[in-house]
C-alpha cells in the first residue's frame, strides 16, 4: 500500500501564525505541549476502527501461592520508630537544601551539561516567555528593563488591558515593562537564566546544544529556509502544508520578531558566538570571519541575532583587492552571481513600482560577498569547527 505524504512544519519548536497561546489575565498561564495535539498528521498510518486490534497472548499475572500481602503499619508505632530519627541537625540541613539552593556557579556548568539537555518544550517555552500576546498585542518580555519593577497584581493586570483598546484597534506594545510576574503570564525558563560570555575550553563550542532551528542537516530540508541574498524577515519554515485550494506547499513566514527569533540560539547561553568558515569552501582560509553578538548583555544570543549576523556580514561590498585574490574560475562564478542578483533586483523594483511603492530610478549595486556563495546561498545551519574553537557555516543550493 502506498502512503501519501503527509506535510509537517517542524522543527517541533516553531510557533505557526495563528497557534500562540494569549494570556489571560483570569486564568494562570498553563502549557503542556506534550498533550497538544499536533499542528498536522503525524507521518504514519493510522489502524481503521473496523480492523480488529492486536492483543499480545500475554498470561496474566498470578500471585505466588506462598505470597503474603503485607500487613497495614500502624500509624502511631511508626511514628514512634521515626521520633527516634529525628535529629535537629537533620531538619536544619534538610531545610537549607530545600528552601535555599545554592545557585550553580560557572564551574558546575561542564557536569551539568552531562545532566540537562534542551528539550523541544524548553525552546518553546522560552518563546512563550520572550513574546507573549497579551491583550492581543505581541511584546517584548526578554529584554530587562533598567530598574527591575514589582508591581501588584491589580497594577499589572491594569498594564495589560492599557496594551489595546476593547475594540483592539489601538495596540501600544511599547507600554509593557519586561520581567514582570503574574499568575497568568508565562514563567521565566530557568535553563538561560546565565548567560556566558563565549564558548571556551569549559564549555567548547563541541558542547553547546544549538538551537534546532541552526541544527545542520546532513540531507534533506532545512528546519527553516533563509535565503542570505534576502532580510531574515522574508525566511520561511522549511516545510508547510498545502492549502486546500492549491496542492503546491504554502509559504510560512518564520517571522524572526516574533516567538521564533527570540528563542535562544544556543544552550547554555552566550553573548558572543565566532563563526570562523565556511564548510567544503575550497579556499583555504575563509576571508571574513565574524562575531555574532547579543543585542544585550544580560540576554543571550537570539535565533533572530544569528540569522542578522549572518546577513549583514554577507551584504558587505568586495574589495578590488578581494575580487582578484581569488582565483579565475571563482571571479566568473561571482561574476555571474551578481548579474543573477541584479536581474531580482531589477523584477523586484518592477514590481515594486507598478504596485506604486515607489518610484525611485533602479541602480545597481557592486559585487558583494554574497556573490562569493554562487548558487549556494541557501543557509545550511552551524556547527562546530575541526579545532573546537569556533563555528563554521553551512550553505547548499535552493
Amino acid at each position: 500500500m502506498l502512503l501519501e505524504h503527509t506535510w509537517e512544519v517542524w522543527p517541533r519548536n516553531v510557533f505557526v501564525p495563528g497557534t500562540n497561546i494569549p494570556v489571560d489575565p483570569s486564568k494562570p498561564w498553563s502549557f503542556a505541549p506534550t498533550t497538544t495535539t499536533p499542528l498536522y498528521p503525524e507521518p504514519f498510518p493510522v489502524a481503521q476502527s473496523s480492523q480488529n486490534p492486536i492483543v499480545p497472548n500475554v498470561k496474566q499475572w498470578q500471585a505466588h501461592p506462598d505470597f503474603q500481602a503485607p500487613k497495614p503499619v500502624d500509624r502511631k508505632d511508626a511514628f514512634r520508630q521515626r521520633s527516634v530519627l529525628i535529629n535537629p541537625r537533620r531538619i536544619k540541613k534538610w531545610l537549607s537544601s530545600k528552601f535555599h539552593k545554592r545557585r550553580r556557579s560557572p564551574e558546575d556548568w561542564p557536569s551539568l551539561l552531562d545532566e540537562r539537555r534542551a528539550t523541544i518544550s524548553d525552546w518553546v517555552a522560552y518563546g512563550h516567555w520572550a513574546r507573549p500576546t497579551i491583550n492581543g498585542v505581541m511584546v517584548r518580555n526578554a529584554t530587562p528593563p533598567p530598574v527591575r519593577q514589582h508591581l501588584p497584581l491589580n497594577e499589572v493586570e491594569a498594564l495589560m488591558r492599557s496594551l489595546n483598546n476593547p475594540s483592539g484597534s489601538d495596540p501600544h506594545p511599547e507600554r509593557w515593562i519586561a520581567h514582570l510576574e503574574h499568575p497568568a503570564l508565562p514563567p521565566r525558563p530557568e535553563l538561560w537564566r546565565t548567560v556566558f560570555n563565549e564558548p571556551d575550553s569549559r564549555i567548547p563550542p563541541s558542547r553547546v546544544q544549538l538551537n534546532p532551528m541552526l541544527e545542520h542537516r546532513l540531507m534533506g530540508t532545512q528546519p527553516i529556509r533563509v535565503d542570505v541574498r534576502h532580510s531574515p524577515e522574508v525566511a520561511i519554515l522549511g516545510e508547510t502544508p498545502p492549502i486546500p485550494e492549491d496542492p503546491v506547499p504554502g509559504l510560512t513566514y518564520l517571522f524572526v520578531d516574533g516567538p521564533n527569533g527570540a528563542q535562544q540560539a544556543t544552550f547554555p547561553s552566550f553573548r558572543q558566538l565566532h563563526v570562523s568558515g565556511i564548510a567544503d569552501d575550497p579556499v583555504g582560509r575563509f576571508p571574513w570571519p565574524f562575531t555574532i553578538t547579543s543585542a544585550h548583555e544580560h540576554v543571550g544570543i537570539t535565533v533572530v541575532d544569528v540569522l542578522d549576523a549572518i546577513y549583514c556580514n554577507f551584504q558587505e561590498l568586495m574589495t578590488e583587492e578581494e575580487y582578484w585574490s581569488l582565483d579565475v574560475e571563482r571571479r566568473e562564478q561571482v561574476v555571474r552571481s551578481f548579474h543573477i542578483r541584479q536581474v531580482l533586483r531589477r523584477e523586484k523594483h518592477t514590481m515594486l513600482t507598478f504596485a506604486g511603492r515607489t518610484n525611485e530610478p533602479f541602480s545597481e549595486d557592486g559585487v558583494r560577498r554574497v556573490d562569493y556563495l554562487g548558487d549556494r546561498y541557501i543557509l545550511r545551519g552551524l556547527e562546530a569547527s575541526p579545532d573546537n574553537r569556533s563555528f563554521i557555516i553551512f550553505f547548499g543550493p535552493p
